[in-house]
């Protein structure tokens, strides 16, 4: 099989940016319902735009922030896109509100939730996402690696309206399920998040939701044995969002 993650670096912009086209206009309703929206902007429209979003990403790759991936099937050919930002900041909103009016004491900071890794592909090419996600998590937390800190978790969010397999792909990839609610990860400060899944690859073992949240905000590790509801109703603090 061909290497899963390839990075932007070794394309031609042009060349690219004309495949990611392809899949993104092809696949346009499975990215929106992932709320993928910025990756239709900016690979769906006029190929000029989608070489200029190619060569942004070749410059970040370069500077490790974020790393930009090519996501490449076992024929050899572009099918999506990966990346790992390792400063993403992620908050948990308490209110079904814009993130720039949920201020401190309306949302948490997971400060411990580093890096974000995210994959997009086309339809049908689930276990290639699943190998994507897979190969992020382990470059995440291997000492080696540039973006591994202790005690840091790699996360990624999925909205609760995409498709039931792609969620299934994220937990067989690794990643457990701290808790679905709605999540500030920077896509856009004025539009009110959806409801979603976020995923994280734990350190502790914890057995609710509360104590996985716990330790993406102070980075502890150890069991958890706090008292608490499952993962689907728990108790952690003001929580008012039904919608």
């Amino acid at each position: 099989m061909s290497e899963i993650l390839v990075p932007y670096t070794q394309f031609e912009a042009s060349d690219l940016a004309q495949q990611l086209s392809e899949v993104v206009q092809s696949n346009v309703e499975l990215l929106e319902q992932r709320n993928l929206h910025g990756v239709v902007a900016r690979y769906g429209g006029i190929i000029s735009l989608a070489e200029v979003m190619v060569e942004k990403g070749q410059w970040d790759h370069l500077i490790e922030n974020p790393w930009q991936f090519a996501v490449m099937n076992e024929k050899g050919n572009v099918t999506g896109a990966a990346s790992i930002y390792p400063n993403l900041p992620l908050r948990k909103l308490h209110l079904p509100l814009p993130p720039k009016f949920a201020n401190r004491f309306l949302s948490d900071q997971f400060t411990y939730a580093r890096p974000n890794i995210s994959a997009w592909t086309k339809s049908g090419e689930e276990v290639v996402l699943m190998e994507a996600y897979q190969r992020m998590v382990a470059m995440s937390t291997a000492p080696v690696s540039n973006v591994y800190m202790p005690h840091e978790s790699p996360w990624t969010i999925e909205p609760t309206r995409s498709p039931r397999e792609i969620h299934e792909v994220i937990a067989l990839a690794g990643l457990t399920k701290i808790a679905t609610r709605r999540f500030d990860d920077g896509e856009s400060k004025t539009a009110i998040p959806p409801r979603s899944t976020l995923y994280a690859k734990l350190n502790g073992k914890w057995i609710t939701a509360h104590g996985k949240q716990k330790e993406l905000r102070n980075g502890q590790s150890i069991r958890g044995w706090d008292i608490g509801q499952n993962e689907d109703n728990e108790f952690d603090g003001i929580e008012i969002d039904t919608g």
